[in-house]
């Protein structure tokens, strides 16, 4: 029911990185919805098929991990996919966000599912142009049991893989990135939350017809091979 995502080629290897933001910034971030638009979203498949997942893989080495640099006009899914998401904003009168660089789009990633779990937490309702069904049930899963109040701030984000998948009978491209965030979790009887810490791989998928946002696809552990990727720093500008 899908087909493998092409792969960014090996010469110019497969994992993006950008230093984490600094908190302040990370819990701002850039992306901001204007607060009308011009018609309603439409609905997508409420299922996705991820044809290779990071989290299941058992060939990934860190002699594998590069940095690409800022641009991404050189990585064909995700040059087509900002043209896709800035396109459809504009139509649906959204305010334009900043895909130019792997720095925006790592920004865009944590703002994405801010706002995701912003809407889980005080709506319930998830709408499929947002998250997939499968991923909302999972993610909310992780709110920990008698936690009467679970907030998560992501603070870092690395895109580690980004190509085309055949799904739904469309071409949609699908990124793979390790998201880093800080919890706040206020437990029953508590008088104040308590700290924690939280990092998974996360799929982003965007149909590259009709879309102007990306949703929460899948998430999955992070495996032991990745941490010391995750934590590889791009070189100087």
């Amino acid at each position: 029911f899908g087909s493998r995502p092409s792969r960014v080629p090996s010469a110019m290897l497969r994992v993006f990185r950008r230093a984490a933001l600094p908190r302040p910034l990370a819990r701002a971030g850039a992306y901001r919805p204007a607060a009308t638009a011009a018609a309603p979203a439409p609905s997508l498949p409420t299922t996705t098929t991820i044809p290779d997942p990071l989290w299941k893989r058992t060939d990934l080495t860190e002699s594998q991990v590069g940095f690409l640099g800022r641009a991404i006009t050189s990585i064909p899914a995700l040059w087509r996919a900002a043209r896709v998401v800035n396109k459809g904003r504009a139509e649906a009168k959204l305010d334009p966000v900043d895909l130019n660089t792997v720095e925006g789009y790592n920004n865009y990633f944590m703002e994405r599912l801010k706002h995701f779990h912003h809407v889980l937490q005080t709506e319930k309702n998830v709408p499929s142009t947002l998250a997939v069904r499968d991923f909302v049930f999972q993610w909310d899963s992780e709110r920990p049991k008698d936690c009467q109040k679970w907030q998560v701030i992501p603070h870092s984000c690395s895109i580690h893989e980004a190509g085309s998948a055949s799904v739904h009978g469309g071409e949609w491209v699908q990124v793979q990135v390790i998201m880093e965030y800080d919890q706040l979790l206020l437990y029953k009887g508590a008088k104040a939350p308590v700290p924690g810490f939280g990092a998974k791989i996360m799929v982003f998928e965007l149909p590259l017809s009709g879309a102007t946002d990306f949703r929460l696809a899948a998430f999955g552990p992070v495996p032991e091979k990745l941490p010391a990727v995750a934590l590889v720093e791009p070189g100087p500008e």
